[in-house]
């Protein structure tokens, strides 16, 4: 094997392992951590950081420990100006398909982005709080669950180039795919098609463009929204 697949070997491997860790860890200990970011007698601030660890654990940790082994900047991996407008507009065009799901299938309910468990309490709490609380939001489950599929499919098709098919697109579907909770019912099986749909094509444009803000800005904007 040469040297450099070798190097990415070795960041495949600290990705899936850190990320292993934090799923077993969130599995293991998921009711007492639910039912502490569900207690209203502790300060929402407080829980939206465990919970926003808990996210960081599953979608992020992984590639920050690589960028930090290898002393890489986030810069590297398409966090720039040239191709950003392009990145953001191709990529929204593959949530579409989801969108459409999620309106004919009659769960639309309306517009809210990064709504996650937290997000209702932190829209009402005072405004220091909200905006911090957001934040920790918008970095846990927009920024890096975004930036963490960029840079893990970099690495896949780094290591196994494919002129046929985007492997690491492929990955990044089943990824998101197995650590989400899909029925097997009719439309189930739809969210799981538009779900890969949009995963692939979001790393897909990623690798085009060479820009990596429309997985960041969907994932802050869309995903979690409807």
């Amino acid at each position: 094997m040469k040297d450099n697949e070798k190097k990415l070997d070795k960041d495949i491997w600290i990705i899936a392992l850190a990320t292993l860790v934090g799923f077993i860890i969130c599995t293991v200990f998921s009711q007492p951590l639910l039912a502490f970011i569900k207690n209203q007698e502790v300060t929402i601030l407080l829980r939206t950081v465990v919970a926003s660890l808990m996210q960081f654990s599953l979608a992020g940790l992984g590639i920050v420990a690589v960028c930090f082994y290898r002393k890489e900047k986030f810069s590297e991996f398409g966090l720039w100006k040239k191709g950003a407008l392009l990145s953001i507009i191709g990529t929204t065009l593959c949530y579409i398909p989801y969108i459409i799901y999620i309106v004919v299938s009659g769960q639309f309910s309306g517009y809210q982005p990064l709504s996650v468990m937290v997000t209702p309490e932190l829209l009402a709490s005072s405004l220091p709080v909200k905006i911090i609380g957001m934040l920790l939001v918008a970095l846990a489950w927009g920024f890096f669950e975004g930036f963490n599929y960029a840079v893990i499919s970099q690495k896949i098709n780094q290591r196994y180039p494919n002129h046929k098919i985007n492997v690491g697109g492929v990955t990044c579907g089943l990824i998101c795919i197995l650590f989400h909770l899909f029925s097997t019912s009719f439309w189930g099986l739809i969210e799981i098609l538009t779900t890969f749909i949009f995963v692939y094509g979001m790393v897909e444009v990623s690798e085009k463009t060479k820009n990596a803000w429309g997985c960041v800005v969907v994932f802050c904007l869309l995903w979690n929204a409807f």
